[in-house]
């Protein structure tokens, strides 16, 4: 039955009953060899979209488990600068890493040119263990180069760095 899915239990891949008897169907009818090749490849596309929809299913699902069990991160650092508090990345990655990789995610970042000159972009994707994966691109972010009063107080790299950190956490 193609609307048929098994639960997935911790972050074992769930068993793809429907996207699997289709595949059996295709596989036996290409051992006709009169066999229609556009319907055949009508067919696996069909199946492509089964599994697609499949691994989507299932990242919802871990997603909203590992969403459930996430903590509120404390503010563990100080900016003398603007009298204020934050959580640092370290601590965001510390409290909430072992829950997403429970349910079988991995998160990945990448930096990418940003249409605005002295920014930075980053590329944030979260993949799955069942094969589906979804993009977040942060907002664009001004080199973070000056001080509370405007004046410059950073060197080019550690402006960059502070910002890479800055866009992650956010």
């Amino acid at each position: 039955d193609a609307g048929t899915y098994a639960v997935p239990v911790g972050n074992a891949l769930p068993v793809a009953h429907g996207a699997t008897t289709l595949l059996t169907a295709i596989a036996a009818a290409a051992s006709n060899p009169a066999a229609d090749i556009d319907k055949m490849e009508r067919l696996f596309a069909m199946h492509e979209k089964m599994v697609a929809r499949e691994a989507e299913m299932a990242f919802n699902a871990a997603f909203a488990r590992a969403q459930a069990k996430m903590p509120v991160v404390a503010n563990n650092a100080a900016n003398s600068q603007t009298n204020s508090r934050y959580a640092k990345l370290a601590a965001i990655v510390e409290a909430i890493s072992p829950i997403y990789t429970a349910e079988g995610f991995a998160v990945s970042f990448n930096n990418t040119e940003s249409s605005k000159p002295d920014h930075i972009r980053i590329l944030g994707t979260l993949s799955h263990s069942g094969g589906h994966s979804r993009p977040y691109t942060s907002s664009d972010m001004p080199l973070d180069n000056v001080g509370i009063q405007g004046k410059v107080n950073k060197t080019a790299i550690h402006a960059t760095g502070a910002t890479n950190s800055y866009a992650r956490r956010y």
